[in-house]
């Protein structure tokens, strides 16, 4: 086989490797705008959401008996925000909120217990993180379980009336839900922010919507996520996995029981302003992405390939669009690389396939912000974004030297000084007086 014919099977393959995540990416943005017949799209305007999608929720007296699960690590200062809008009516006995303060070193359990809500107090150093807190979660119910569990992150804002109908919804599906989960920058975010929050809209908002169209399950988001106690109790929490969401959505897939995207309840959170704590909640979701990306993929195309398994290639493809700014750059470093094939050997259609395939990504994602991203992203942002991308190289050149394993809390921007505390294993767990 000479030279050039090796290249141009290399071609072949890099084109294929590209065209897959950006033919997903664009089906997804394509469907999203594609509700079903007889079906409103959903609205991302709060003011709005109610006419267009939400469901009137059963009376009290008729919802699921329901826990609102919130893991939380040395959350003191916002914890009350969170937990306010769960526990101020008298009329929610259908809801229990348990939050479960993990590895704590301030006062995040007596917050939550001057909240009213229950608690579990957990410490153990050597095994950290979210999977983990929720674990203990759902051993500390397991004495009296409810019929339905919604995990709460510790800085996400919600309503009562949306949790009621996510778990009405979830225990009617008798399968897992996820919630729309919508990340917010400041008003006065500069340019790194606002791509940011677009990008996350995609990821969160349009392309869960694609599939939800398609008539498919997806991922979970990591919050806002609903589950009957069945489901709950038989998944493996403590994976200590940076991106447990993702990890627990393959294990879902497996007994075709991927999430559902349900669009008309919502919870918010706004991403942190500081740098520094940008980077670590951009390393951590990025690199475990990637993480999943090398290996629960290649298992989960096989079993949907040659098993059959819609769910897990559904879940598959969803998880080979790469994070945006990522696509970006390979598709670009693969386009310099296809014009210098070209130069050098003539051959011209990789370069043509490069650029048909960056040219439809573009006009895919410009078609997504007009309908979704204008508030957010002005038209002038678009000519800045090559320099927002080429800042996130650090990130993807440290997943290839040493790729983030462990849990790290994101700092939010009023942290709390934590004071000294002794480690233990064991686990407390009381409830609300």
């Amino acid at each position: 086989m000479g030279m050039n014919t090796l290249l141009q099977w290399l071609w072949v393959v890099v084109t294929l490797a590209f065209a897959v995540p950006v033919l997903t990416l664009v089906l997804e943005l394509w469907m999203a705008r594609r509700p079903p017949r007889g079906e409103r799209c959903p609205s991302l305007d709060p003011a709005h959401a109610a006419a267009d999608t939400r469901t009137n929720p059963a009376p009290a007296h008729a919802l699921p008996r329901t826990v609102a699960l919130v893991p939380a690590h040395n959350e003191a200062a916002g914890l009350t925000d969170t937990l306010r809008p769960l526990l101020s009516s008298p009329a929610a006995a259908w809801l229990q909120v348990w939050v479960v303060a993990d590895n704590c070193s301030d006062d995040t359990a007596a917050v939550a217990r001057q909240a009213g809500a229950h608690v579990v107090e957990r410490h153990n150093l050597a095994l950290r993180g979210k999977g983990h807190a929720l674990a203990a979660g759902v051993a500390a119910l397991v004495g009296q379980p409810p019929e339905v569990v919604i995990v709460l992150d510790a800085d996400c804002l919600t309503t009562l009336a949306d949790m009621a109908t996510l778990s009405q919804a979830c225990h009617h599906a008798q399968r897992p839900l996820q919630s729309a989960y919508l990340m917010q920058a400041p008003a006065s975010a500069g340019l790194g922010l606002r791509v940011a929050e677009f990008a996350w809209r995609i990821k969160t908002w349009v392309r869960p919507l694609g599939w939800r169209h398609l008539g498919q399950g997806g991922s979970l988001l990591g919050s806002g996520m609903a589950f009957p106690w069945p489901v709950m109790a038989q998944l493996p929490w403590a994976s200590g996995h940076i991106t447990e969401d993702l990890s627990l959505s393959f294990r879902l897939a497996e007994r075709q029981a991927t999430p559902l995207f349900f669009p008309q309840a919502r919870v918010n959170s706004s991403f942190p302003t500081s740098e520094e704590a940008q980077q670590v909640q951009r390393t951590r979701w990025e690199h475990g992405h990637l993480g999943i990306l090398t290996t629960e993929v290649p298992r989960a195309l096989w079993r949907g390939v040659v098993g059959g398994q819609r769910s897990s290639l559904v879940l598959a493809l969803y998880v080979l669009v790469p994070p945006l700014a990522l696509l970006v750059l390979s598709l670009a470093a693969a386009t310099a690389a296809a014009a210098l094939t070209g130069l050098l050997t003539g051959a011209l259609w990789p370069l043509l396939a490069m650029v048909s395939l960056t040219a439809l990504l573009v006009a895919s994602l410009a078609a997504a912000w007009s309908r979704w991203g204008q508030d957010v992203m002005k038209a002038s942002d678009w000519l800045h974004i090559p320099v927002y991308v080429w800042r996130k190289l650090g990130i993807y050149g440290r997943w290839a030297r040493q790729p983030e394993t462990q849990w790290t809390r994101t700092e939010r921007d009023t942290p709390v000084a934590p004071t000294p505390t002794a480690d233990n294993t064991h686990t407390k767990n009381d409830t609300a007086s």
